[in-house]
This record gives structure tokens, sequence and C-alpha cells, in this order.
């Protein structure tokens, strides 16, 4: 008679002998189905949603590196995965992350891969916008690679296309070019948008404050307000909440006055100087005015500029940006 747990002895029983890996986590996951079904089967769609999901990232994972160990042992199958140019990007980053610690060097390959990918994908975003001679390896060169000195970090910036360099002059060419985009079916946070006051627009940050969220909406002309007025900021203050930075920098809570009304904007400043534009929607001048004493009192910002707290003449006074 069988010591081992009923598990065992019945997946030894349908699989005539030991699993393999795949028929053991088969075998687990029908078991922690049976008892979720017995126990709490009101709990069973969500998890077998998550299941699912889990399912489809570890296959993802296990496809890749079949297709690292492909690319490592076949030059046709480096060929058939990328153009001429992104079959140079790749080898040469596997060189260069050889050379990192032995953390980096062992990720070498699969590093170079997701490279390689972005190299290609986005010299093809180049091209479609007109820059026909632009390939991987003009990316590579743009965008070198950095390996940290101590750990495991490997540093290649993710690029986006200006898209003033392509004649978008107004956000709201620029909110439909991503529109444009997304009905073609191509990928997403790809484009920016460096305005008049010399802030860069992201892609991603542009969709989330003209799309309704919390009540909060900002159109194309309220973008283009604040561009315009963003050069004097009201009641600035410093978020200490760095952990919430979009783009590696210093998150700055804001009033600008503009032409059409009043709005709290968030802009970030990069380890470069670059300013970024972050969130922002419009409102009442106090109201955002108190938004920004609130975080001050709470201490998760300090002010940049002169509060509400101290005299009178002091309360307006603004920072250039």
């Amino acid at each position: 008679m069988s010591n081992n747990d009923p598990w065992y002895s019945n997946m030894y029983k349908e699989y005539g002998g030991k699993a393999t890996k795949n028929q053991m986590l088969d075998v687990a996951y029908k078991n922690e189905r049976a008892e979720l079904a017995a126990s709490s089967p009101e709990l069973l769609p969500q998890w077998d949603a998550n299941v699912e999901a889990a399912k489809q990232r570890y296959e993802t994972l296990r496809d890749m590196g079949e297709k690292f160990e492909e690319l490592s042992h076949s030059d046709y199958a480096l060929r058939k995965t990328f153009s001429k140019e992104g079959a140079a990007v790749y080898q040469n980053a596997v060189k260069t992350f050889q050379q990192g610690n032995p953390a980096v060097s062992q990720a070498a390959k699969e590093n170079a891969y997701l490279y390689a990918r972005m190299a290609e994908r986005w010299a093809q975003i180049r091209r479609d916008y007109g820059d026909t001679a632009y390939t991987a390896k003009d990316f590579a060169a743009a965008h070198p690679i950095h390996i940290g000195g101590t750990g495991s970090d490997v540093q290649f910036g993710q690029a986006m296309f200006d898209v003033r360099k392509s004649g978008t002059k107004t956000f709201e060419e620029f909110i439909n070019k991503i529109k444009d985009r997304k009905q073609k079916g191509k990928s997403a946070n790809k484009l920016m948008f460096i305005g008049n006051s010399g802030v860069i627009y992201a892609e991603a940050q542009v969709v989330h404050a003209t799309t309704p969220h919390n009540g909060h909406v900002l159109s194309a002309e309220q973008l283009d307000d604040i561009d315009a007025h963003i050069g004097s900021l009201q009641n600035a203050a410093i978020s200490n909440k760095k952990d919430t930075a979009v783009f590696s920098g210093i998150p700055v809570l804001t009033h600008v006055k503009g032409k059409l009304g009043d709005y709290h904007v968030v802009i970030e400043i990069d380890d470069k100087g670059n300013t970024w534009f972050k969130t922002g929607f419009p409102g009442k001048a106090e109201s955002i005015d108190n938004i920004i004493k609130t975080k001050i009192a709470e201490h998760s910002a300090r002010i940049l500029s002169h509060n509400a707290q101290g005299p009178s003449s002091q309360n307006k006074t603004a920072i250039s940006l």
C-alpha cells in the first residue's frame, strides 16, 4: 500500500509512471480547482481567470526561452527573426551584455533579444513617419546600452518620437495622431509632443489627461492654454513621493494660470533638466491652491514659492520654469 499523498498516487495512476513537470502542473491545477469548487464555488470564475493569465505568461516566457536557444545556435534563425541591421544590433548587444557582471552576463541573450526587438520596432515607427533610411542600427547608436557597475541593472532608454518633427503643431493634431495609431493597432506610448514652452508631453500622459477620470478631463484647447502659460508657476511645491515619478525625475505640484482658466498641473523634472507633463486638470484657483497647501501640511510636498501662510504680499509669488 502506497504512503504517498492521494494526489501523487492519482497522478502516478493517470500517467502510468512519474509525471513530467508540465503534467505535475496540470495535476496540481485540477486538485486546487476541485478543492476550491467544493469549498468556495463562487470564487471559481476569478480563480480561472487568474490561472489562465498565469498560464499565458508562462507559455510566453517558455517560448522566449526556446527562441533564445534557437538564436544562439542558428544564423538562419537570427536572419529570420530580425532584419540585417537588427541582427547586427542583437549580436553586438550580446557581446556588450556579456561584459557585464555575472547577473547581467548570464542573461545576455535574453537582454539582447529584447533590446534588438525594441530597436526594430522603433525603426519601423520612424520609417512610418517618413524617416525611410532609419534602421535598428541608428536606434542603437542613439540609445547605447549602459551596464551598471553593481547589481544587475541594465539601462537602455525607451525612445519616443517627437511628432513635431513630422509637422504636428497643436495638441489637437497630436491627439488625432494617437487615435490614428490606436485604430491601426500600432504600439502605444511611442509618441511625444514638445510644446512651445519646451515641456515634453508623452503619449500616455496626454491620453490620461484627456480621458475623463475622477471627474476631471482636459481638452486639447486647454492643453494648449497650459503650455502657453506654464512658464510661470503659482505656488509650486516639490513632491516628496519620488516613487511616483514616471520619468525618473522629481515631481512638482503647480498652479498654472491660463487664459481660459486655472489648472492644477503636475510636472516632472528629470536628471537631464528636461521638464515632462505628468497630469493636470482645470479647477478654481482657490481649490488648486488648497490642494497644494494640503500636500505641504501632510508633509508629502515642500513649497518652492511662498505659500498662503506668509504675508499676503507673498501669497501670489510665482517662479519661472
